[in-house]
């Protein structure tokens, strides 16, 4: 009851004012909650056109977008604010994410060593370049950057990282066994859980 009278509160601020950007992401966060994606975009839509500088609104159009499949409108909400805003970290996953999608290596690459750049101390940053490069046949560049983030992740402890460290590593060591076949990685499993945190603790 709580929950429903939550969405029928931020209806009544939008009927007040259907300029009222804020309740509109608001909205796009509730639906987002309860696995609404579809409902969400369109408010975080009406939400972007009011204010196209909040980073977390940007964030979460783009992840929804990526969410259902449209991998080049969430390219491009992103690339149109870095023209003048630092993107985030998580702004920075989505986009790799968008890239590999594509089977664009190359950017995707680019995109880890600035997440890597901001945090150097991340496990599961090195964890997924070492991935990318594994995928791109890079053997020499994936064990060096797995070799990072198994020695980070000694004090992170993030599963996330460990997973990619042994799918990377056994499939370095034996490329050609049909059990060890690269799988795709999926950089929004860990960017999802900190979302899903951030969206809970509000």
């Amino acid at each position: 009851m709580a929950i429903r009278m939550q969405e029928d509160v931020l209806k009544l601020r939008l009927a007040l004012n259907p300029k009222n950007w804020g309740a509109r992401y608001n909205l796009g966060l509730y639906y987002l909650k309860n696995d609404l994606t579809e409902y969400a975009i369109n408010e975080f839509e009406a939400a972007y056109k009011f204010n196209k500088h909040y980073p977390d609104l940007i964030t979460e159009l783009a992840y929804s977008y990526n969410h259902v499949g449209m991998i080049e409108e969430s390219i491009s909400v992103i690339d149109a604010y870095k023209q003048g805003h630092p993107l985030t970290e998580e702004m920075l996953y989505i986009l790799a994410d968008n890239y590999y999608g594509l089977g664009r290596d190359s950017e995707v690459m680019g995109i880890l060593k600035e997440v890597i750049e901001k945090n150097p101390n991340s496990a599961f940053a090195h964890a997924a370049l070492g991935e990318v490069y594994a995928h791109a046949g890079w053997e020499k560049e994936a064990y060096d950057e797995i070799m990072i983030a198994k020695s980070l992740n000694k004090i992170e402890k993030d599963q996330d990282a460990e997973n990619i460290i042994k799918k990377v590593l056994n499939w370095l060591d034996d490329p050609d066994d049909d059990n060890n076949t690269m799988l795709p990685i999926f950089l929004l499993l860990l960017l999802k859980k900190k979302m899903l945190e951030k969206r809970y603790s509000r």
